[in-house]
């Protein structure tokens, strides 16, 4: 009865003009072989998830109706791949691929195909930098510009001295890599990109100047005072991390943070056309030439599976462990508990509190001693310091390559993680509950589209598979 449904529906959007010949003749082609499961759950034998998953897979809403599967979505939206993984406690319960990876869609996605997470990959950063401060190698309080007085003849110190001009120079005392994780530096360029192959950037093209991206990464305003999404900050954190620890910023995570979490099929590695297990990003039937890829990483060049993204975000719920039974942490808990504090303005006051009604809501600034005015400066209870978020448009907290939010748990630190991506050809979102102890990761294949005005495509239908999440799990 599926079949047919998914038959009918498809007849229904190629005659609307939605969908093209070889479209439908591939989709045929290959017996509608659009959702295959995982064997590699961790507990596939609970019959209360498998169902939960069930409502959850078949309730996305739409304009193209109500009680959509994602397999019918993926239709509708013309994308090329979904993959979704589901953690529920300490376990990954559900592990799912839907659609095609190759751009013939000959190929099935399967439970080893990867995607280019995209800005998801600034969690992966936030972890590795925590944890090369651990082990000593990096200081995240340090300014940069020590670092590039160390490093001198390096592109970092060529930065810092290039771009940062007359009262410019002042910002450098206080853009350390905690600034740079936290979107909190004040520097500008929001996002990196992929590019073809032969047009990568370099981190020295994006931190100086290149064909894409004329003017570098710039200061706009003093430090510590606004949230601006910064992948250029990240940037500046991943040549720091490499210059610290004298080896590629693909070879130090992978060794410290991807091997210990044990990501089978994730890379760090720069993407090429024999990476046959990745979801090429196509949408409407229309696919790119050659696999789009990055040299840089810590801004957006992480490539995995949701599956072992989930992994990294199942051991955060389970305070570092595998397993909330183990005694071994494989992230440790100063780690854990580095990216997830929230970043705040640089003039916070810090009086101690035990609840926000012990802190300030205005701050008296002066232009020059005898010229002061009071402005509204509403501190919070953090930690038991008063302090003031730094948050972005849509009032969420930013740790390091993490947004926050929800309460604050027994351990101090908010309830809930989140995370978007969006590359050319690839859209993704996570999302973490720990109070509640569930979680989510969407990953698609393919771009964003529009039909007589409205959108469509991979944003739209990550969007509909959230709001399912949301109904099924959370409400």
């Amino acid at each position: 009865m599926e079949q047919i449904k998914k038959i009918l529906l498809l007849l229904i959007t190629f005659f609307q003009g939605g969908l093209s010949t070889s479209y439908c003749m591939e989709f045929f082609e290959n017996r509608m072989d659009l959702s295959l499961g995982s064997d590699r759950i961790d507990n596939h034998s609970i019959a209360s998830s498998d169902e939960l998953y069930q409502n959850f897979e078949n309730d996305l809403i739409s304009e193209f109706g109500d009680d959509l599967s994602i397999s019918e979505q993926v239709v509708n939206h013309q994308v090329n791949a979904v993959s979704v993984a589901i953690i529920e406690g300490d376990k990954i319960h559900q592990y799912h691929q839907y659609g095609f990876r190759d751009k013939g869609k000959t190929l099935p996605a399967n439970e080893n195909t990867t995607f280019h997470v995209a800005s998801m990959s600034k969690f992966l950063a936030g972890l590795a930098m925590a944890e090369a401060e651990r082990q000593g190698i990096l200081d995240s309080q340090k300014p940069v510009k020590d670092y590039a007085d160390i490093y001198s003849g390096t592109t970092l110190e060529k930065w810092v001295s290039k771009k940062f001009k007359k009262d410019e120079v002042d910002y450098l005392d206080d853009i350390n890599v905690d600034r740079l994780m936290s979107h909190s530096a004040g520097l500008d360029m929001h996002g990196i990109g992929l590019t073809p192959a032969g047009l990568e950037k370099t981190i020295k093209g994006i931190l100086l100047g290149n064909f894409y991206d004329w003017n570098g990464v710039k200061p706009m305003h003093a430090p510590g005072v606004v949230y601006d999404y910064s992948g250029g900050g990240y940037t500046v954190a991943e040549h720091v991390l490499e210059l610290v620890t004298g080896e590629t910023y693909t070879d130090w995570v992978t060794q410290n943070i991807l091997n210990e979490v044990g990501t089978n099929d994730s890379t760090l590695e720069t993407a090429h056309d024999g990476m046959t297990n990745l979801a090429r990003g196509c949408s409407r039937g229309v696919c790119v030439g050659s696999v789009l890829r990055t040299e840089v990483k810590a801004a957006g060049g992480f490539i995995a599976t949701s599956y072992d993204y989930a992994k990294i975000l199942r051991i955060i719920m389970n305070d570092g462990r595998e397993n909330k039974s183990d005694l071994k942490r494989v992230i440790k808990k100063k780690v854990i508990e580095k990216v997830l504090t929230a970043s705040h303005h640089i003039d916070s006051s810090y009086n101690s509190c035990t609840s926000s009604s012990d802190c300030p809501q205005t701050k008296t600034f002066c232009v020059i001693p005898s010229i002061c005015h009071e402005v509204s400066f509403n501190e919070s209870c953090y930690q038991n310091q008063c302090v003031k978020y730094l948050t972005d448009s849509g009032g969420w907290k930013y740790g390091q390559g993490v947004s926050l939010s929800g309460n604050i748990k027994d351990d101090g630190y908010h309830s809930i993680l989140e995370h978007g991506g969006s590359q050319t050809g690839y859209k993704t979102k996570f999302y973490v509950d720990r109070e509640k102890q569930v979680g989510i990761v969407i990953l698609v294949s393919g771009d964003d589209w529009k039909k007589r005005g409205v959108q469509r495509g991979a944003n739209t239908l990550k969007a509909e598979i959230f709001q399912s999440f949301k109904r099924n799990y959370l409400d």
